[in-house]
């Protein structure tokens, strides 16, 4: 007989309780990676959802009119897109439409790159999470990916 950790009380075990005991452990980490795999795409699309909603072709449309109107040399009319935000933004104060596409293709270019920085990280931390032999590798690597993705919201202003 063997002493195991079985559910929280140490007993004797025979080899084959100790194999299902194994087993049942296998089970758990594959389940746990599963979980942990499953999450990290959850946790980009709140990102997602918290930086842009169901808004995306919007934000692409003012990216577009705001980078034309830079193109433009800052002349001419400026699409709506660029000229309602001038007029409307978070500052509380009227401002130019220069600042407003500025200030679109900034908060564009910041999204572009947390997306694509999502995905290598959400690639990098999923071939972690599915080499994890053990419950502590599996908790460092999840603990990366919760650390890059607080990042990342904070990185957003989200």
């Amino acid at each position: 007989m063997t002493k195991v950790l079985d559910n929280g009380v140490t007993r004797d075990a025979t080899p084959e309780e100790l194999a299902e005991i194994g087993a049942r452990a296998a089970l758990e980490l594959t389940a746990a990676i599963a979980a942990a795999i499953a999450k990290t795409y959850a946790d980009v699309d709140s990102i997602y959802t918290a930086a842009v909603g169901q808004r995306t072709q919007e934000y692409a449309d003012a990216e577009a009119a705001a980078r034309s109107f830079v193109v433009s040399g800052y002349s001419g009319s400026a699409s709506e897109y660029v000229s309602d935000y001038a007029l409307q933004n978070a500052t509380g104060e009227v401002q130019t439409n220069a600042w407003a596409a500025d200030q679109i293709i900034a908060r564009a270019d910041a999204f572009h790159a947390a997306k694509l920085a999502m995905r290598s990280a959400r690639f990098a931390r999923q071939a972690q999470m599915r080499e994890a032999t053990t419950a502590e590798e599996l908790a460092s690597a999840i603990g990366g990916w919760d650390d890059f993705i607080a990042a990342t919201r904070a990185q957003l202003g989200l």
